[in-house]
Formats: C-alpha cells, structure tokens, sequence
C-alpha cells in the first residue's frame, strides 16, 4: 500500500481516538448504570449525526429523507433519555446511588451512550477526509491507540477487573485475545475502506 500523505496523519490519528472511543464509552454507560437496550438506541443516532456532519463538515446533500432520519432520532434519544424537564423525576434517579457530580449512574450511562453515537459518526467524516490513506495502516494504529486506552480505562474510571481466570489459563486467554486483535484489526479495516467509498450518510 502506497505511504500516507501528511495531511492523512491527523484524521488516521482522530480516527482511531473515536473509533476506540465508541467502543468505550458504549461499555462504560453499560457499566455504569444504563440499561443494554437503551445504550443500543441511542448509539444508533450515529446513522442521523453522520449524514449532518456528512453535510455541514463535507458538504454532502442532505436530503429530506436525512431531516427526518435525523428528526425522528432526536425525538427516539429523548424519549429513551426521559429528561426530568418533560418526563419528572423518577424513581430511579431518587433511589439509585449518585455518582460523578450527582448524576444518576443510568442517567450518566445514558449520556455516554450519546457521546458514542456522536464519536461514531465523527469515525465516517474523519475516514472521508482522508480517503486515501492504506487501510492497513489505518487499521493498524486504531488496534494500538486502542490498547493503550483500554489499559487506561479501568484506573480512570474506578474499575477493578479480576484476572483469576487469566492465571488460571495463560495459554487460553493468550489465545483469545490474539484472535480478538486479529478479528478487530480485520472489522476495523473493512470499515474503514467502506467509509473512504462511501458518504458519510451510508
């Protein structure tokens, strides 16, 4: 594959911050407090965000089929969000545990889930700006920026995973995560290739 240009370099690099990005932000509203489901849906608003951003940062048509994909996706996430001014308080931001500057984990969660559908959306502009940068590469330093932010994540964020099962098998867990890396660097490269083919809104 032919080199990257210059210019390439910083939309790879934002890239692979949102990309990974997603990803985490996804499973820590999950973790957080957010139900599945409701993560799910609002992380879909990426679909309706891309075509806008597609539109305002590429100059792509929008279409009226976009406004109302983008409409009808504002009105889901508040409808899943249940925001306090429209819906009142709930039950379960009176009895859950408060967390990070008194937000309820599940309204947290639900936030995170927001700013993931957003990160999304960022990964098709920042790939259509930079259309002929090698998927391989692309790819490549998405899977190593991603391993430094996921050994970042669980210190910043309070978790404490357990590796009683990787002592217990080395060999095993060796072995899972090198098909996971390969399985990521191979999704991630298809994503890439079909985001430099395609606008934004696809």
């Amino acid at each position: 594959e032919p080199s990257p240009r210059r210019s390439d370099v910083k939309w790879i690099v934002l890239r692979s911050l949102c990309s990974n990005g997603t990803l985490i932000f996804g499973v820590l509203a999950v973790n957080i407090g957010a139900a599945a489901g409701d993560v799910a849906a609002l992380t879909s608003v990426n679909i309706a965000l891309a075509a806008f951003l597609g539109h305002v940062c590429l100059g792509e048509h929008l279409h009226a089929p976009h406004v109302v994909a983008l409409l009808a996706s504002v009105v889901g996430a508040t409808l899943i969000a249940e925001p306090p001014f429209i819906f009142g308080a709930s039950e379960e931001l009176v009895e859950e545990p408060r967390s990070l500057r008194g937000v309820g984990g599940a309204a947290l969660g639900k936030l995170l889930a927001l700013v993931a559908g957003f990160l999304q959306a960022c990964i098709f502009v920042f790939a259509r700006k930079s259309p002929d940068a090698p998927g391989c590469l692309t790819s490549s330093v998405e899977a190593l920026l991603g391993s430094g932010m996921y050994l970042a994540v669980p210190s910043i964020a309070g978790f404490h995973p357990g590796y009683a099962k990787v002592e217990e098998q080395p060999v095993m867990a060796a072995a899972v995560l090198a098909f996971l890396f390969a399985l990521t660097v191979v999704a991630v490269a298809m994503a890439v290739v079909g985001a430099q083919w395609s606008p934004a809104a696809v």
